[in-house]
């Protein structure tokens, strides 16, 4: 990813992508003036950032920036978790009601719960979401 000094080689469009979620940096000609300091310090230990429950870890290995994002863990109940999982396979209220052995008014109101922990008004994001697929805006 790097050529001399903090000039950008190299990055991939996910790279590009985190690089100005986490940093607000549109300029891919030069790294962002927090991933500089870094590196002029020594990149002795990954630098950390986060982003809401999003989490970047950049590491400075044989010349290369290595980018990685996590999540920290979603705020659901497993029996949420479990709905949710349904509802990602296509499963209606009354289908998974079904398959838990609970009224479908349980699940509605158990999914009603995960929009309101995840920040979501449908069915759809909150799969995207509970998948990873859906950032915080």
């Amino acid at each position: 990813m790097l050529a001399r000094g903090p000039r950008v080689e190299f990055a991939s469009q996910p790279a590009r992508r985190l690089l100005r979620e986490f940093f607000g940096h549109a300029d891919l000609v030069r790294l962002p003036s927090a991933v500089e300091t870094w590196l002029d310090g020594g990149a002795g230990v990954p630098l950390v950032r986060c982003l809401g429950e999003r989490r970047i870890t950049i590491d400075h290995v044989r010349g290369a920036l290595i980018l990685d994002e996590t999540r920290d863990a979603l705020p659901l109940t497993a029996r949420e978790r479990e709905i949710v999982a349904w509802v990602a396979r296509g499963k209606t209220n009354a289908e998974i009601a079904a398959l838990l052995w609970i009224s479908p008014l349980t699940v509605r109101r158990h999914l009603e719960n995960v929009f309101a922990k995840l920040g979501v008004r449908t069915r759809t994001a909150a799969v995207t979401r509970f998948l990873g697929l859906l950032d915080d805006s």
